[in-house]
Order: structure tokens, then C-alpha cells, then sequence
């Protein structure tokens, strides 16, 4: 068991994603080691095929989440798979997606591309001008890589910038975050070297769980308490 706690952290901290490969990490050696009876790495398996699962279905039970706030115009920046859910889930309900381009070093991936082949009306500007995307708008869509008990969101590089222009102009910003990401700290190094942004949940108007949809101050102690198995 501590030679996997060792390899969870280390490949935790590489990546980003932290929260979420850290917290399927530690729960699959807790099940292993609180397994009372039988075959522990067999118990640990079947935690590790569950957590898989809940991964897989986190976009589309997110899309179903978020689908009372979704219409009109939306904003987005990144490349999240549960943004791309839920715009093409709720599709129906949205006139226009509006795509900002994050800075060159930013994760910007394919999103706009394959919005667009979904059919999608959609507009891409750049990140200079994220107050003209926001004209109009009814609101700004983020998946986000943690959800932090320091009340910060990590996003994506150029994340920070929209959303402080969307305050500016009082328009709601949704974060899509599974409970997975929700974490007690995000480690400085993945933070830094992946080129993320931190903003204040203050800033954020709710967050979709796949639980439903929530206020960020409703999460706070949730993503504290996960701090003994963090350790």
C-alpha cells in the first residue's frame, strides 16, 4: 500500500488533472486497505472499475445537470469534455456559442473544431477581445481541473481574464465540476508548469456536480475534508 500511495502522488502531481487521478488514487488503496476479509488488491479493483465508471458518465451527467441554465448565448475558453457534452446535450435550447482563444500556451484543443461539425452555431474570438464575446451573452461556460477548500477554481490558461470581464458586465459564469475534482490544495508545480489559471469561486455564480447543481460555498467543506486522505 505505501508504494502505490507513492506512485498515486507522483503521477498526480505530472498532470493537471490532480484532483481527480489523486482522488481515484487514494480511494482505491483506502478500499484496499480498510478490505476486512479476502483478497484486498481484488476489493481495490472493483473501487478502481467503479471510479472508471463514474469518470466515463461525469460529462453527460453534467450536461443533464446543467440543463436548466443553458440558453441563448453562451461563452466558453478550454477544452472540456463536459462543456462539449453539455452544449450538444442542450442544444436545443442554445442560439450561439461564442469560442474565446485562450493565449498560444493555453489548453485550447479542438473544441471550437468539433463544435462546429456538430453543427453548432458558433463564433471564435480572440482572448484580447473577450468583451466583445461577452455582448449579448446570457453566460460563460467553464469545466474547470479543480475545485479547491482555498475557495480557487483551477482553469484553464485565459480563464481568469473572461471571467473577471464577465463580473464586470454581471454575467453568470457556471463551472462544471464532477466531485472528483473537488480537492483540498492543487499542487504549485502542476499548477505552474501546465500554464492553469486560479480564480475565486466569489466569481462564480454556481457549479454542476453530477449531483445537481450547487452554490461554490455549498462544496467548501466537502473539499476540505478530503485532506486526511491527501496526506
Amino acid at each position: 500500500p505505501q508504494a502505490l500511495r507513492g506512485v498515486v502522488k507522483k503521477v498526480a502531481a505530472a498532470r493537471p488533472e490532480v484532483p481527480a487521478l489523486r482522488n481515484v488514487g487514494v480511494a482505491v488503496l483506502a478500499t484496499a486497505q480498510e478490505a476486512r476479509s479476502g483478497d484486498r488488491m481484488a476489493a481495490a479493483e472493483r473501487s478502481a472499475r467503479r471510479l472508471s465508471h463514474i469518470l466515463g458518465e461525469a460529462p453527460n451527467a453534467l450536461a443533464r445537470c446543467a440543463r436548466t441554465l443553458m440558453n441563448g448565448t453562451v461563452v466558453i475558453i478550454g477544452d472540456s469534455l463536459s462543456v462539449r457534452a453539455t452544449l450538444l446535450l442542450n442544444r436545443s435550447q442554445i442560439a450561439c456559442v461564442r469560442v474565446v482563444d485562450g493565449p498560444p500556451s493555453s489548453r485550447n484543443g479542438n473544441l471550437g473544431r468539433e463544435l462546429e461539425a456538430e453543427g453548432l452555431a458558433l463564433e471564435r474570438i480572440p482572448i484580447r477581445d473577450c468583451l466583445a464575446a461577452l455582448q449579448s451573452a446570457q453566460s460563460v461556460l467553464l469545466g474547470c481541473y479543480g475545485f479547491l477548500a482555498d475557495k480557487t477554481i483551477v482553469c484553464t490558461q485565459g480563464a481568469g481574464e473572461l471571467i473577471e470581464s464577465a463580473a464586470s458586465r454581471s454575467i453568470p459564469v457556471y463551472v462544471l465540476a464532477d466531485t472528483l475534482k473537488l480537492a483540498p490544495w492543487f499542487p504549485e508545480n502542476a499548477r505552474e508548469d501546465c500554464g492553469l489559471d486560479c480564480v475565486l469561486q466569489s466569481r462564480v455564480e454556481k457549479i454542476v456536480t453530477e449531483e445537481g447543481v450547487r452554490q461554490p460555498s455549498q462544496l467548501l467543506r466537502q473539499a476540505a475534508d478530503l485532506a486526511y486522505r491527501w496526506h
